[in-house]
């Protein structure tokens, strides 16, 4: 049952991830082809085929960096090193 679930998710993440891909790629898009009109064909092609690489590589490495990022953040370890950076009144008596 246990795998039956992690499976389910799994796809059910994927799908997630390839819709916020091609909603990215969409947006993208209008001006990838202004580029096309503007520059060369060729140009335009390299652009899509890296910025396509871009979102699919940096999708995920974005989503576990913002994981990574909220779990120091939420770490009471950092909590008093935050104040003090957000504070510059606490630092007067350091």
């Amino acid at each position: 049952v246990n795998l039956a679930v992690h499976i389910k998710w799994k796809t059910q993440r994927g799908r997630v991830n390839t819709m916020l891909i091609y909603s990215c790629f969409t947006l993208l898009l209008p001006p990838i082809l202004y580029s096309c009109f503007m520059f060369d064909f060729f140009f335009c092609i390299l652009l899509e085929i890296s910025l396509l690489f871009f979102l699919i590589c940096v999708s995920p490495l974005c989503s576990l960096g913002m994981n990574l990022i909220n779990s120091i953040l939420m770490s009471t370890t950092c909590q008093p090193y935050l104040i003090w950076l957000i504070q510059p009144e606490s630092r007067i008596g350091q």
